[in-house]
């Protein structure tokens, strides 16, 4: 089992670091990048905020029209503790959003990386080059979002399917 939030190699964080952009410019993400651990998160679907107009925030589920399972791009890290223990932790990489991110996740214009079935090796096993050619935006066409529940947003949401039921428009 891995922790949700990368934790660098070197030095610690206060902050939780979940979506990866700069892969060869930051430290924190350029170590695991360097060292190829990469990794496919298997989803059905994402949810992204979207902010109105009053600054009002919903979210929205974000899916793919033609896969039920679908994989995005991630890197890991290992990191020994004070104590000695080992510790695993990982990030979901991002892309620049398309026009249908944009419109959806308008407060930060980016979207998970989502790999293309083809890609699936290249970002595992390829070469750096190789792993970088897969990450390009999905096409905004073969994906699907609408508005879901501000209940997402309770501490105490029970895990059900009522978390992706369309709500609003």
């Amino acid at each position: 089992m891995m922790r949700w939030g990368l934790i660098p190699y070197s030095g610690s964080i206060s902050y939780s670091l979940t979506n990866a952009t700069g892969l060869t410019t930051w430290y924190g993400w350029r170590y695991p990048w360097e060292h190829g651990r990469r990794r496919i998160f298997a989803m059905s679907g994402f949810y992204e905020p979207h902010v109105f107009p009053a600054g009002r925030k919903e979210a929205f589920y974000v899916h793919l029209r033609d896969r039920p399972l679908f994989g995005v791009a991630g890197i890991w890290e290992r990191k020994r503790g004070e104590d000695g223990a080992e510790g695993l932790s990982c990030a979901l990489i991002t892309t620049p959003a398309h026009d249908l991110m944009a419109e959806i996740h308008n407060e930060k214009l980016r979207m998970p990386a989502v790999l293309r079935e083809e890609d699936h090796a290249a970002w595992l096993t390829g070469s750096p080059e190789q792993a970088m050619q897969a990450l390009k935006p999905y096409l905004s066409d073969d994906l699907e979002a609408w508005q879901v529940s501000r209940r997402l947003y309770a501490n105490k949401a029970s895990d059900d399917e009522g978390l992706i039921k369309r709500v609003g428009r």
